[in-house]
């Protein structure tokens, strides 16, 4: 068990999931990733502090914010999206033609490699 994989479980624990045997041992071996789990419990214990809170919201901005029409986004058209592609076709074309190259180089650098191996 390693500190950069404990880590990467460490908010886990806080929603509810179990530490294995091992990460148990290295927490109380590993005084960094123990400091590192009490941040997160800290941190858990302040959201939890924080959702329970109700703020109210002041009626002129209530009403500000009713008032906004919600009006749909306009849609793009097929005849734009098409008339983009067409307009830019050699720059779609040279970026396909690039990823295909690189992808073939690394290809046959990789067969190399095996077959030399």
């Amino acid at each position: 068990m390693n500190c950069g994989d404990l880590r990467g479980r460490m908010a886990s624990y806080e929603s509810g999931a179990e530490p294995t045997r091992r990460e148990v041992r290295h927490l109380s071996r590993c005084k960094e990733c123990a400091q590192e789990m009490a941040r997160y419990g800290l941190l858990a214990e302040s959201l939890e502090e924080l959702s329970s809170q109700v703020v109210m919201v002041p009626a002129a901005l209530e009403a500000a914010l009713i008032a906004i029409p919600s009006a749909a986004r306009p849609r793009l058209r097929a005849a734009v999206v098409v008339t983009h592609l067409r307009r830019n076709r050699r720059s779609y074309a040279s970026g396909v033609a690039l990823a295909l190259t690189a992808g073939a180089a690394t290809w046959a650098t990789r067969s190399r490699r095996l077959e030399a191996a």
